[in-house]
């Protein structure tokens, strides 16, 4: 990302932006700064507001949401990269604090829903912070959670996949429950939900493999692969690149049609800049044939 200047970069929806796009390139501890300096900042205008003296210059702001939003949020997306630093107790800090904002002065009723908004999201990271704790036995009422909200099947099937992989759980029976309503849309353009539903498949493609439940892990590879070319992450793509040569021996011949077919994509992809086109087999020059 492009350096910024944070001490006078007061745009709150500016910052918000910083952030979906620090987290679709992982870079968590920037993410932390950031989100640091959006809580400061949505305070210190809060608090301007809140306690002005008769006559003092207030800052105006001018903002897409409610302010409540952006503290909320700045506490959300904090957590999140404290997740992925492992830096649990933190992150359930940061839930405590954005599960309830009632207490916020002044909301009305688009600033109410927000208030609902991040209490609803506050459950659903707890219990998956709960989850990668170890605490099994929140896993019934977890899965029942996620049935009743589809819309967070993705980051639910992240945490109870990362919480298998890392305590080595059997979580057949709830994880193919959960890919059966795990429906992506594939014309998603917010940068948190597509990497979101690409890490659902490298993470399959990693616990399927685990389980040497081969077949399966072939397919969710191609779909990982897939997506991260669509990203254009390429620590993503060797990944995926070397997970299927690893275990090309499984492979149905379909599998291997696909997988030559996304290669082949990228390899027209880069020589049309060199003015040549590739058929499958053979690299050809534009106009004059087989190079």
């Amino acid at each position: 990302m492009t350096e910024i200047d944070l001490r006078n970069y007061r745009d709150l929806d500016g910052l918000v932006k910083l952030l979906r796009m620090a987290y679709s390139l992982g870079n968590w501890r920037e993410m932390i700064d950031i989100a640091d300096h959006l809580y400061v900042t949505v305070l210190s205008i809060y608090n301007q507001h809140c306690f002005k003296q008769e006559g003092q210059a207030i800052w105006s702001i001018h903002t897409e949401r409610p302010l409540v939003y952006y503290y909320g949020f700045s506490l959300l997306i904090k957590g999140i990269a404290l997740r992925k630093l492992k830096k649990y107790a933190e992150e359930r800090h940061c839930i405590r604090q954005y599960a309830d904002l009632g207490w916020f002065k002044d909301l009305d009723e688009a600033g109410m829903e927000e208030v609902r908004r991040l209490n609803f999201l506050a459950r659903a990271n707890a219990f998956g912070l709960d989850l990668l704790e170890g605490q099994l036995k929140v896993l019934p009422d977890y899965v029942q959670f996620l049935k009743d909200n589809p819309q967070e099947i993705a980051a639910g099937l992240v945490n109870i996949l990362e919480a298998a992989i890392l305590h080595n759980f059997d979580l057949n029976d709830e994880i193919n429950t959960l890919i059966e309503n795990f429906n992506p849309d594939t014309t998603e353009t917010d940068p948190l939900i597509f990497t979101r539903y690409t890490r659902v498949r490298y993470l399959l493609m990693i616990y399927r493999f685990r389980n040497k439940d081969y077949r399966r892990g072939l397919a969710d590879t191609l779909h990982a692969l897939n997506r991260y070319i669509h990203l254009n992450d390429m620590n993503g793509f060797k990944r995926c690149v070397a997970m299927f040569e690893m275990f090309r021996s499984y492979a149905l011949p379909d599998q291997v049609k696909e997988y030559h077919s996304l290669l082949a994509c990228i390899i027209q992809s880069e020589l049309e800049e060199e003015g040549m086109n590739f058929d499958g087999e053979r690299i050809l020059a534009s106009r004059e044939g087989v190079v």
